[in-house]
Formats: structure tokens, sequence, C-alpha cells
């Protein structure tokens, strides 16, 4: 699968960041299989989008929502470390920051799966058969829509929460102690890096003597996006125990 990851201390956010993406995954393929190819080929995208915007954008919302709280609770647990008593809330900021998100991240399912309807009609028609587009895959567009929508908004969250912090490492924190506004200002390691994701995966082999030379070798180095249906996943589309692996291309 594509393997779009934030660096962190933590593994247990990893996980519970990739428990997010498969879940996400589920919900997209299973809503693209059951109300879009059906209606692939009888429908303009615009009534697809006029039909089915209001569904999508509910899961969609719903895992930016959950990474945004991911991301959210990561800044808590660190500032929490050098101030137990200090409570980080979500704020109007937070609520407008996932619906906009949100909003970005629907307009990106509605591309993605504008390509792969125009891809899927570019079936040629061969001898009285219908052979489609060999690149054409629902399967890796999904997996890439949902690690751009869970890991951008954990991204975002983290960002808008660090945006407290006054001068590199230290941060002021403002709470009310016996009717009186008491202001600290403190050092906090954050503990974390945060990268930034440009939503591209680039395809690696191992560079070695067992790298497959047909399939393989000419594919390292191919960048896509990371909602591309045309992205080849290994193993699933090269060969039995496949090596290679889709890393993410992470800015500075």
């Amino acid at each position: 699968m594509v393997d779009l990851r934030i660096k962190t201390t933590s593994k247990q956010i990893s996980n519970r960041l990739n428990r997010l993406e498969k879940a996400v995954t589920r919900r997209l393929n299973a809503f693209y299989n059951s109300k879009i190819k059906p209606n692939a080929t009888l429908f303009p995208i615009s009534a697809l989008i006029t039909k089915y915007d209001a569904e999508v954008r509910v899961i969609i919302r719903k895992a930016v929502q959950d990474s945004y709280l991911e991301g959210t609770d990561l800044v808590a647990e660190k500032i929490n470390e050098k101030a137990p008593d200090f409570q980080l809330f979500t704020s109007v900021t937070d609520v407008t920051n996932i619906q906009a998100i949100t909003n970005d991240l629907t307009n990106q399912f509605w591309i993605t799966t504008g390509k792969l309807i125009q891809r899927e009609n570019e079936s040629i028609l061969k001898e009285g058969e219908l052979i489609p587009k060999p690149s054409f895959d629902v399967k890796a567009a999904m997996i890439g829509l949902s690690a751009l929508f869970v890991f951008s908004a954990f991204n975002h969250a983290v960002k808008s929460k660090l945006s407290i912090v006054t001068t590199p490492n230290t941060i002021e924190l403002t709470r009310l102690q016996n009717d009186q506004i008491i202001t600290q200002n403190l050092q906090l390691d954050i503990g974390f890096e945060i990268k930034e994701l440009r939503g591209r995966v680039r395809f690696t082999t191992q560079h070695d003597a067992k790298v497959d030379q047909e399939i393989c070798a000419p594919l390292d180095g191919t960048e896509w996006d990371a909602s591309d249906p045309d992205i080849v996943v290994p193993p699933e589309m090269t060969h039995r125990f496949c090596r290679c692996v889709l890393v993410p291309i992470l800015s500075d």
C-alpha cells in the first residue's frame, strides 16, 4: 500500500494514523464501487458530483476530523509534559480549518474520480472485445487519496496548534488561577519533526541483484501524485515477493 508517514517519535501515533488511513480507504472503495462505478458511463462527472457530493463529503470530513484531532492531541501531550494543568481546547479556528480542509480534499476526490472515469471510458474495442486501459486502478487511487486526507489533516493540525510558539522551543501559556490571569513562558521540547506532505510518492527498489529487471528496475525513481490512478503499487501490481516500496516525497 502507499506508505505515507509523518516522521514522529511516537510509533503509537503512526499506528493510529495508519488505522485511520485503512478505514477511510475501505469507505472510499465501497462508495466508488457502489455509487460511482455503476454510473460512470451513464452520467457526466458534473451529474455525479451533484448527486453524490454530500455523501462523499461526510466520509472525507470524518477522516479529516479524526486525523486533525490526532494532531491536536499530539501537541497537547507535548505541552502537558511541561505544563500539566494546561488544557488545549478545540477552537473555532480548528472547526474552520477542518471545514476548509474537507472542502479542498473533496474537490481533490472529484478531480481524481474524473480522471478514473475518463480512463475507463478510454477503453478500446479490439476484435469485438472491450479492452480497458492497463493502468486503470481504482484501488491505487483510493489508497493515495486516503493517505492524503489523513496525513494532510494531521500536519495542518500540528502546525496550527504550534502557532502559539513565540520563539524557537519557547511557548507562552495563559491560564486563570485564583481569578488572576497567569502567563507562563517555558521551554518546550516538541520531540517530533513536522514534514510537509507534497502528495507525491516515488517507486524505490532495493537496488541489488535480486531486483526484477523487467518489471521493477525500469520503474525505480518513478514519481506520481499520491492520488494518481497510474500508481504502480507493489507487490499487487508488480510481482510475487516484490520488495519494492512507495516512498513519500516530503519537503524540507
